[in-house]
């Protein structure tokens, strides 16, 4: 790495995740003319602190341990800083007293899917959609819902995501929501859907599925650890909800709004602020400056 640096004239290094810190340090110590830039796609102390408290073993203290130095050495050795929003450049300053010379949101591409994908494995009637794998917060939030929203509610919410089906089979859900798992393409059924759930009440970075729900015009029932980051967005993206009686209310009037087609005017906020080349522009004043 060093010899490609000085071979190629290289004055900045860019490092894509604060993960890389021991690699900021390598650069810094045998190169510190060069200038370390580091993306922080969210604040990995913090995240993998709430991995641990939710499953405390030895796996997850080491993971834990190995993420914190990586991520202090990170803080330390870059010489501008990158993060996805003003929450966690608070983090980062309350962990490293250090905090983001620059806030950029995350960069969605939409992807292509086959004009003749199948609909017929789509639901007739109208429905709520929550999208996210077997990650602890989305599991916990997936619960929830059902232990507030669903039994008050006749949409019925469809869960995609990896491995959800295998973490939540030990659980006694509401009888509306039901589970797929994976599915080979999201499209189809954010299109199709009512509205998104994102009951998200832990976490870092920025939640995609909010950013996804933006792409293809769908308005979002969410938390307000869900919208972190997502500010620029709101009112328009849907209802910020902080207890079970304000979520179950924007469900109820979410659920008399079905949107089809797209909802246009969502779909041009996620152009204007989260999409690639929305972020492209940010990355280029900020390399620049």
């Amino acid at each position: 790495m060093v010899s490609q640096v000085e071979s190629n004239a290289i004055n900045t290094v860019f490092l894509d995740g604060s993960n890389l810190g021991f690699l900021a340090m390598y650069l810094k110590r045998n190169l510190p003319h060069i200038e370390v830039i580091t993306f922080y796609h969210n604040i990995e102390t913090r995240f993998f602190w709430g991995l641990l408290r939710r499953s405390l073993n030895v796996k997850s203290l080491l993971v834990f341990i190995t993420n914190y130095i990586a991520e202090r050495l990170a803080t330390r050795y870059s010489d501008r800083i990158i993060c996805l929003n003003t929450r966690d450049s608070e983090l980062l300053y309350r962990y490293f007293q250090r905090r983001a010379s620059y806030i950029c949101p995350l960069a969605l591409r939409r992807p292509d899917t086959p004009n003749n994908v199948s609909q017929s494995v789509l639901p007739e009637r109208p429905y709520a959609l929550f999208v996210g794998g077997a990650f602890y917060a989305n599991l916990q939030g997936i619960e929830w819902y059902s232990k507030y929203i669903s039994p008050h509610l006749d949409i019925p919410l469809y869960v995609i995501g990896h491995g959800v089906k295998e973490s939540l089979n030990h659980c006694s859900l509401s009888s509306n929501i039901i589970i797929l798992g994976s599915v080979e393409y999201l499209e189809p059924w954010y299109i199709n859907s009512a509205f998104v759930i994102a009951p998200i009440f832990d976490g870092s970075g920025m939640k995609t599925k909010v950013a996804e729900a933006l792409m293809y015009g769908k308005k979002i029932v969410g938390t307000p650890e869900a919208f972190i980051g997502y500010e620029l967005a709101l009112p328009s993206a849907g209802w910020c909800c902080s207890t079970p009686e304000q979520f179950l209310n924007a469900c109820i009037t979410a659920a008399h709004e079905v949107s089809h087609p797209s909802n246009t005017n969502l779909v041009s906020i996620y152009y204007q602020h989260y999409s690639p080349d929305a972020v492209y522009r940010q990355f280029c004043r900020i390399l620049r400056a």
